[in-house]
């Protein structure tokens, strides 16, 4: 009796498993050789695949016909399948997935392309984030990135009016921070920059600094000073003094001036600090004027420091130009001088400054911003293979994060992008170099 039992549930497995078997007139036999065995024509399997072409749904063994082509068994809301029973196009309200066809996510949900959000924009930053998010219903499709809440994140230099605005978390005087200048800022700028800090800080190099103590080395800056005065005869011998200290030519290492102690051109020295001109040459002597920076043994000045140049025929330094009239970059603190006038620190790629030391004019390639400044522009029409960092660049509107790749229309079964730096894509497929055409998994 057990033994039957075993035997009719490893039948019953067969069965399930789409074998058919052959019936055998019953036998008052006790031998094994009475019982049903499979049969070996193919003719009688019952569940055999069937895949290509189909013109009725009973024509498939998934009893699935669509776009003439039988769909696998586990192929479900496609109306269209390929020869190999994969599907090649969803049903409306449905995205090819890599796993088949999926209803779209919802705001906030990690997605790679816009098919895959019920609200049509999936954004990141940068473009081959791994990161990317659905986006709420009411978000523009401009955004250049969403949250996990599905809220709009803009880059550093975006107009904001909250800090869940920006990617940085940090909105300042209506623009958006970059990480890195976000810290103790006040006001930021068009390019994501820092121009007003907290009180007790300065702005420096576009970033908030603590202001120093009297007797720091303060780089000819005021305001980077807690006293608000930064004195010496040179840029790179100016202290920030004391409270207490007005009108000081030099103050020194405590703070205090220094400058009654000060030696004149010519007389020996053994520092910077013991000359009114801060400067002390290799034969201990001190050379005389404003700005030099070496000089002969008699103290006359033959070269002039960084922020000063010496004046044709004399041994005479004069002061760079901030801003105002020039003929040439040697004459400016910037060092650019553009259509007759010293650029502002910092204006670069100009060929016409104004009188304040704003840019009118950038160079080719290059555009105006508000605040004077020249911003590079993205062009978009660099081509399979080339350089880039973002999709704009490319004229495919598609960047693998080194190199522009082909139109990412290519990838198959929902991959869309390729790493940066390498040649897979997201599904996991193979990929040529700048290029979406596969090459094999």
């Amino acid at each position: 009796m057990a033994v039957s039992r075993a035997i009719a549930a490893i039948v019953g497995c067969l069965m399930l498993a789409g074998v058919a078997f052959v019936a055998v007139s019953p036998s008052t036999s006790s031998s094994p050789t009475d019982i049903s065995v499979p049969s070996t024509d193919a003719s009688a399997t019952t569940m055999d695949a069937k895949l290509g072409h189909c013109s009725n749904h009973s024509d498939c063994t998934s009893n699935n016909c669509a776009g003439g082509n039988c769909c696998g068994l586990y192929v479900e809301d496609c109306v269209a399948c390929g020869a190999d029973g994969r599907c090649e196009a969803c049903k409306d309200g449905f995205f090819l997935g890599v796993s088949g066809c999926t209803k779209p996510f919802g705001s906030g949900q990690i997605c790679f392309e816009d098919e895959m959000c019920e609200s049509g924009t999936c954004r990141g930053l940068p473009a081959y984030s791994t990161e990317k998010h659905c986006c709420a219903t009411d978000v523009a499709s401009s955004c250049p990135q969403c949250s996990s809440s599905g809220t709009c994140k803009l880059p550093p230099g975006g107009s904001c009016v909250h800090t869940s605005n920006c990617t940085s978390d940090s909105c300042e005087g209506s623009f958006c921070c970059s990480e890195s200048t976000a810290a103790e800022c006040s006001q930021c700028t068009e390019t994501g920059d820092c121009s007003e800090c907290n009180d007790g800080f300065y702005v420096l190099d576009g970033k908030c600094e603590p202001k120093l103590s009297p007797g720091e080395a303060c780089n000819a800056t005021n305001a980077a000073c807690l006293s608000g005065a930064c004195a010496g005869v040179t840029r790179n011998l100016t202290r920030c003094c004391r409270d207490d200290v007005e009108a000081c030519l030099q103050c020194g290492s405590l703070g205090t001036c220094i400058t009654d102690s000060l030696k004149p051109a010519g007389a020996d020295c053994s520092s910077a600090l013991d000359c009114s001109s801060g400067v002390c040459n290799e034969h201990s002597r001190c050379c005389g004027g404003y700005g030099c920076a070496a000089c002969d043994m008699s103290g006359v000045c033959t070269q002039c420091d960084e922020v000063s140049f010496l004046t044709n025929g004399t041994s005479t330094c004069q002061p760079r130009i901030f801003n105002g009239n020039c003929t040439d970059d040697d004459k400016c603190l910037s060092g650019s001088c553009a259509g007759g006038a010293c650029c502002s620190p910092g204006v670069n790629n100009c060929t016409q400054c104004d009188a304040d030391g704003a840019c009118t004019v950038c160079a080719d390639g290059y555009t105006l911003l508000s605040s004077g400044l020249c911003n590079f522009t993205f062009t978009i029409n660099r081509l399979v293979g080339d350089a880039c960092t973002k999709n704009a660049e490319c004229a495919s509107n598609f960047c693998s994060g080194t190199v522009c790749c082909s139109n990412s229309a290519a990838c198959p079964y929902g991959a869309s992008y390729c790493y940066p730096g390498s040649e897979y894509c997201v599904s996991g497929a193979y990929y040529a170099p700048g290029s979406c055409d596969c090459g094999g998994v």
